[in-house]
């Protein structure tokens, strides 16, 4: 039985913004080995592989090691594989953090909830004193 190609790619508008998506991690976030690009590569490569064949994981689950990648903002994050790290450091809040926080972020500064401590990093370089909590212990241990 053949199967029809538009239940398979996804349609132009659809696809145009999901590759947006894969090649602005490449620009957002700067890998800081070869190792790490390496990483990064095969993973946007599996992605479209997978979209191709109609999978609609993200890109982030196609993750096949952890990586230390520089954010458009200068700081240096830890991307765990196989984890939503990546799209939370290049993506995700970056009009908060821009307009929103990074101006405000002076005193004292909680960040409760931190994840991976994405405001936290930023706080730590104006406020006067930064407390992050995470209860999640998996969020904040090495991998």
């Amino acid at each position: 039985m053949l199967t029809r190609m538009d239940n398979v790619i996804p349609s132009p508008i659809v696809f145009s913004d999901l590759l947006a998506k894969a090649t602005s991690y490449h620009f957002i976030v700067r890998p800081i080995t070869l190792r790490d690009q390496r990483c990064l590569v095969d993973a946007s490569l599996a992605w479209f592989s997978d979209l191709l064949k109609g999978s609609r994981k993200p890109l982030e689950s196609h993750l096949r090691c952890n990586m230390i990648v520089k954010t458009w903002d200068g700081f240096l994050f830890m991307v765990r594989a196989g984890t939503p790290d990546l799209y939370t450091v290049a993506v995700a809040e970056r009009y908060e953090l821009e307009n929103w926080f990074k101006p405000y972020a002076k005193g004292v500064v909680a960040d409760v909830g931190a994840y991976i401590e994405t405001y936290t990093v930023r706080a730590m370089h104006t406020a006067d004193l930064v407390t992050a909590i995470e209860p999640l212990s998996l969020n904040y241990k090495a991998a």
